[in-house]
């Protein structure tokens, strides 16, 4: 009797070795994977401080500074991807908001899935801007223009130069639901939105000969 609880006691030290090496192989392999996965997007100076989640979808705060809403999670045969909000006229979809970048692109999956945690220790840090697209539209009473600001070289978003009764201002992508409009994009730092839209109108008035 002795003997055969002898035997239990070494073959269940032996399975629990198994065990432990298997997970210790596994957490070898995540140790070495995950350091990659984050250098791709490491160096962008455009990060997600803060994530909401809500009827609409998703809401990614990055830097502090900008807001993106209404952002959806798809699930597709090769894995999840995220789409952001479009505008639809007259049976045309337009993009409101881009990722130019496919890395991250996938870090802002990984954010939502949680995968990664967001990173509010990035609030603060300046967002570089660089004004892409300009066209000038001449047969409409409202818009001027359409534009688009390309932010940390990673997201691109549209916007329309409007005249309005109180002069120029800037319309950042909104989708109308019933009676209102939610916004898309929004600024939560009101001075680089200050800073900003004072950019593209000047930029616009330059090349409209104002």
């Amino acid at each position: 009797m002795q003997a055969f609880f002898l035997k239990y006691i070494i073959a269940f030290k032996r399975l629990r070795t198994v065990r432990v090496c298997k997970v210790s192989k596994v957490l070898a392999v995540l140790a070495a994977v995950l350091p990659v996965c984050v250098a791709a997007y490491a160096d962008t100076e455009i990060k997600v401080t803060d994530l909401e989640k809500n009827a609409d979808g998703y809401s990614v705060v990055l830097n502090g500074a900008l807001k993106i809403s209404g952002i959806k999670l798809k699930k597709t045969n090769s894995g999840s991807e995220i789409e952001f909000p479009r505008y639809v006229s007259k049976g045309a979809v337009y993009r409101q908001i881009s990722v130019l970048n496919r890395d991250y692109k996938k870090y802002l999956t990984d954010i939502i899935e949680n995968v990664l945690p967001p990173e509010p220790e990035s609030a603060g840090i300046a967002v570089s801007r660089k004004i892409n697209k300009f066209k000038v539209i001449n047969n409409h009473r409202s818009v001027k223009a359409f534009m688009s600001v390309i932010f940390g070289g990673c997201v691109e978003a549209e916007c329309r130069i409007m005249n309005g009764k109180y002069g120029t201002w800037v319309a950042w992508p909104a989708v109308k639901k019933e009676s209102r409009r939610v916004k898309n994009f929004e600024f939560t730092d009101f001075n680089l939105k200050k800073e900003i839209e004072s950019e593209l109108i000047g930029y616009y008035n330059e090349r409209n000969g104002r």
